[in-house]
Parts: C-alpha cells; sequence; structure tokens
C-alpha cells in the first residue's frame, strides 16, 4: 500500500491524520586506540501515522514499506490518546531546498577510510603511547510528511561529521584531546590536526589551582553546555509542563542586553538547513531573546496549542518512529563586538570542555562539573592544563551580571544525537566559582 493509500485509510476513520515517512542512510568510518574499529553502512527507513478522532491522539510506526496496518493501529490506539487542541499542518506553499550532493557523494567508504587512517598515524606521531582515534560519519536522510489538510512535501537533508583526537593515560593523569567539525562539506582533518597537536603541547604542564573566583574564558566548544540551560528553558515542553522557570515571562529582561539568541534553519550557510520541520510546519527564523529581553520559545504545534502561542517550525522526531519533540537545532548566540585575543589577554582560565555537566540540573541554572579540558591562561596564552579542580556557573546570572566581553568571532558545534547545533563567540565572566 503506497503512504498515499495509508493517508486515505487513516483519515475515513478519524477527524484528521498525518503521515511521515524517513529514509537514512548512513556511512560511518571510525578508528579507535590505533586501529580501525568501524566501516559499515545502514539503510533505514519507515513511516509513521498519527490521527486525531474524538479530540484524541494516536500513533502508530512501521518499518514495514506498505503497511497497511499502521493506519488501523494508529486510530486504535486514539481511543487511548491524551486529548490535543491542535490540528495537522496545512502548509501548502512551502518548498524544499535544493541539496548539493556532488561533495557528499564523492566522499565514498574507501575515501573516508584513507582519510581517517592518515589523520590518526598523524596524530600517533606525537608519541609512541598515544591511543589515536578519528572517524567520518556522513548521514542522508529523506523525509515526507502528509497530511489531510493537504500538504505533501519531500525534504532531504545531508550532513557530514568529522573527528580525531587521542586518549593518553599515564598514572595520576588521563588526558584526553579531540576536536571535531560538522558541516554539508567534508573539508579535511588538517584544522582539527593542528588544534589537538596544540592542546597536547599545552597539556604536558599539569597544574592544580587554588578554589575561588576567576575570569573564565569559555570557547564556542564549551558553550555546549551553557547552552543546556537555554535549550531546556526555551522549550515549548519545559513551558507546557509548567517546569520551565521562564514560563510566563515574556517581554521580561532577563540578560545582559548584549545576549541575543535566535534559531536560523533557512540561511545557505545553515548545517541544517529545513524549509518545513517533522510536522509540516514552515521554519524560519525566529529570535528568543532579543538584546537580553525574552520574546518567544520555540514549539512543536502541540507544545504551542497547549501554552496558546503559534507553533515555531521546531518539530524533530528522532527517528520516524518517534513523536515529534521541540528542538532548537540551528541556534545562533549573535556575536559581539570584542577581540578574542583581547578577551584571552583578560582571562584566568580558558574552558573548552567539562566532564559530568551532563548531569547538571539545566532548570535550576546551574551547570557544574569536572575541568576536563581547561588551561591556566597568562598573558594571553595557554600555560599549563588544569586538573583536579571543579567549575560551578549560575548562566541565569552570569548572563545577566557577570558578563566582560563577547568576541565578533565565531565557530559551530554541538554534536548529532547528543548536543543540538549551534552557532556561538568566545564569552568572557568574572566572578566564576572554581573548587579543588
Amino acid at each position: 500500500m503506497t503512504i498515499e493509500k495509508i493517508l486515505d485509510k487513516a483519515k475515513s476513520h478519524a477527524e484528521s491524520a498525518e503521515v511521515f515517512q524517513q529514509k537514512n542512510k548512513k556511512l560511518t568510518v571510525s578508528f579507535e586506540n590505533n586501529k580501525i574499529k568501524d566501516s559499515s553502512t545502514s539503510d533505514l527507513s519507515g513511516v509513521a501515522v498519527r490521527v486525531i478522532k474524538n479530540g484524541k491522539i494516536g500513533f502508530s510506526s512501521s518499518s514495514k514499506p506498505g503497511d497497511e496496518r499502521v493506519a488501523d493501529f494508529a486510530v486504535e490506539l486514539a481511543e487511548y490518546g491524551k486529548k490535543v487542541t491542535f490540528d495537522f499542518s496545512d502548509n501548502l506553499t512551502s518548498k524544499a531546498f535544493d541539496v548539493d550532493l556532488r561533495n557528499f557523494d564523492s566522499l565514498d567508504e574507501n575515501t573516508c577510510v584513507f582519510e581517517c587512517e592518515k589523520a590518526m598515524n598523524e596524530i600517533r606521531s606525537l608519541h609512541k603511547d598515544l591511543l589515536a582515534t578519528s572517524s567520518i560519519v556522513r548521514e542522508f536522510t529523506e523525509s515526507r510528511v502528509l497530511t489531510s489538510k493537504g500538504l505533501d512535501l519531500v525534504q532531504r537533508l545531508i550532513r557530514i561529521t568529522w573527528l580525531c583526537g587521542f586518549n593518553y593515560n599515564t598514572e595520576g593523569n588521563f588526558l584526553t584531546c579531540y576536536d571535531f567539525r560538522i558541516g554539508n562539506k567534508f573539508n579535511g582533518f588538517d584544522d582539527l590536526i593542528s588544534k589537538v597537536k596544540e592542546d597536547y603541547a599545552v597539556c604536558q604542564n599539569n597544574e592544580a589551582i587554588p578554589g575561588g573566583q576567576y575570569r573564565v574564558l569559555f570557547s564556542p566548544r564549551a558553550f555546549t553546555h551553557l547552552m543546556m540551560v537555554f535549550s531546556y528553558c526555551l522549550s515549548g515542553f519545559g513551558v507546557a509542563k509548567k517546569i520551565s522557570p521562564w514560563a510566563g515571562k515574556i517581554g521580561e529582561k532577563l540578560f545582559d542586553k548584549r545576549i541575543t539568541i535566535l534559531t536560523d534553519l533557512v540561511s545557505k550557510d545553515s548545517v541544517y538547513r529545513k524549509a518545513i520541520d517533522d510536522e509540516g510546519t514552515p521554519t524560519g527564523k525566529l529570535t528568543l531573546i532579543d538584546k537580553g529581553v525574552l520574546k518567544s520559545f520555540y514549539h512543536t504545534r502541540d507544545t504551542a496549542s497547549q501554552c496558546g502561542h503559534s507553533p515555531t517550525g521546531h518539530a524533530y522526531r528522532m527517528r520516524y518512529s518517534a513523536m515529534p519533540m521541540p528542538s532548537i537545532d540551528g541556534m545562533v548566540l549573535a556575536p559581539g563586538k570584542d577581540d578574542t585575543q583581547d578577551m584571552k589577554s583578560q582571562s584566568d582560565i580558558w574552558i573548552d570542555d567539562l566532564m559530568g555537566a551532563m548531569m547538571s540540573n539545566p532548570y535550576s541554572g546551574i551547570i557544574s562539573g569536572n575541568i576536563s579540558m581547561g588551561y591556566i591562561m597568562e598573558n594571553g596564552k595557554r600555560r599549563a592544563r588544569i586538573k583536579d579542580a571543579v567549575l560551578s556557573i549560575n548562566v541565569f546570572d552570569a548572563f545577566k551580571n557577570n558578563i566582560v566581553a563577547i568576541s565578533k568571532e565565531t565557530a559551530r558545534y554541538g554534536f548529532p544525537g547528543l548536543f543540538n547545533l549551534y552557532d556561538a563567540p568566545w564569552l568572557l565572566f568574572d566572578n566564576i566559582s572554581v573548587s579543588a
């Protein structure tokens, strides 16, 4: 049975219906501990149906092409589903973006193996006892959304993630250095290898620091951990559940006037460029915080209806068999006006990564973790790696009262499946707590 007929069957037994079909092809090549770990491809596809019947939602999915029972199950389960006040998309104007596959297709399995092995061997040359790692993941996704309101749109997304680094463990000293890039085009490992080599040189010196208040420089990569607070507190899910501390505060000034946060899923350089989200709502640019003032939350159609807001085009499915949830991929923290080197000269500590910060409660605003990749600064340069110290930052307070500078320079980070993709500058804060 075609998905058009699946939609017809579903809507004949319900007030409205939606069919979501997804095909995902992934190539993974990875080396770990100086030897190849994985060289594999996966090709997954499936279909999901949502219906609204008697004001309740039913959902079902299947990995079998043309499985007509998926519509029957969705209708049956609607009897036990939750009450909803939204309807499926009637968007008839959006058009999918063109996708350039030339660079993507040229990155075949043999090329990935060659590039990863070359990067691994170059990192291994730093020291005979290093355990080097490198990987490339190439992912192509095609999705189609059909609704009983007339929407029928296919869009394609491509994403390449490449990483290299090493583990070097000696008695009393566990060192992990790595860096990665995410994009639509593979640009090689040269920049990553250069960064890893610089980190390795600095990390030959390890120093403990006394507990106290420090002027701390967060790199764009380190913003990953701070972003958790914004990701959770700005989500329509948290607002609908009344667990976001910012619920009901639209229009209030919460942060320093230099803080502007938006999402951008439509610009040509966006790594996650989408015309519609995973339930057919048009995407675009959405300002969440403007010069410190809370302007909006990001929503699915369901969370928007629960909050009395409009859907924003931020519905995302982890896989075809998952219900849509709000996602903040494409987040942009607007750059400032400050020079990065000047900021380094003013800082006491440079933070690249924290270990354990994911266990923090983002709704509290407090992020804390062991400083896994952090450096003591001296005259604008990294002097030594920090050992045996924990950093704690109250993001609510720091972004309101403790910002010293925000750089003009930005970088793209995140990690597919773990952290949302974002663009961020360097951030310099005063009076950040570090304990030994």
